[in-house]
């Protein structure tokens, strides 16, 4: 470790990715992993109705790095480990329009993949914090135990955890909820990633535009997926735009002011 590594992120780095390996064992135990941080980059195609404003004068690129791309059952699923302070069904929600992942998905396609998916893996970021240790937790400690965890340790002259007790009760916290890691699969379709060739052109266009207009790239318009989502939460329409709502069973009207 680095002599200025926080010791208590170190265990709470650790029990993650311990627990993390136990949740997943037996189903990843038939995952084959293709490919790590791949990066990619392939030229935009250009539909032959494209508005005209939306055509290039050279060719467009689209591209990024993909966490890692592994087979499942086999299937191939492209996937994005992510963390989160809190989880809920709308931070899923997004999956159905993040772009991030459509052109990760476009990417995967132009590689000669017919079917693409994305798989995102999310570990939930637990609120615990050290604590004082208690009468009842330092007996356990004397009789060689500490949550069920099997110890030989002095107990601490504070009566305050350390980095190592500290990460073994993190480590229990997260092996008693196994929801605390939570994946989510999504298949993006023909008609998906020709819309967003066609919303690249698009986004394209008006950079190359501001581009020739002097203006500053960190104000040009961006086609509004953010919006769609704020942290945890998502528009009132989003299950009619994201097509996840047919029945339009979602659909709130506007109050009036």
């Amino acid at each position: 470790a680095h002599k200025n590594e926080d010791p208590f992120v170190a265990e709470t780095a650790r029990a993650m990715v311990q627990s993390y390996l136990a949740r997943w064992e037996r189903e990843d135990a038939k995952t084959k992993v293709r490919g790590i941080e791949v990066p990619f980059k392939v030229a935009l195609p250009v539909p032959s109705d494209l508005p005209s404003w939306a055509m290039p004068a050279k060719t467009r690129f689209v591209g990024g790095i993909i966490d890692s791309i592994i087979e499942r059952d086999g299937r191939v699923l492209l996937t994005d480990l992510k963390t989160t302070s809190r989880l809920t069904p709308a931070y899923f929600d997004e999956l159905y329009t993040n772009p991030q992942l459509t052109q990760y998905c476009f990417g995967l396609y132009c590689a000669g993949y017919e079917k693409v998916s994305c798989e995102w893996d999310v570990i939930l970021k637990l609120d615990t914090k050290p604590k004082q240790l208690t009468k009842k937790v330092i007996a356990e400690l004397d009789s060689g135990m500490f949550y069920d965890w099997p110890v030989d340790v002095e107990i601490p002259a504070d009566k305050q955890e350390t980095p190592y007790l500290w990460g073994l009760r993190l480590w229990s916290s997260y092996l008693e909820k196994p929801g605390n890691f939570e994946r989510r699969t999504y298949d993006r379709d023909a008609k998906e990633l020709l819309d967003f060739v066609y919303a690249s052109h698009a986004l394209q266009s008006e950079i190359e535009r501001s581009q020739g207009l002097g203006g500053d790239l960190g104000l040009v318009y961006r086609k509004n997926h953010h919006a769609c989502k704020s942290f945890n939460t998502t528009c009132e329409f989003h299950a009619i735009c994201s097509g996840r709502d047919p029945e339009k069973l979602g659909y709130k009207s506007r109050e009036k002011s």
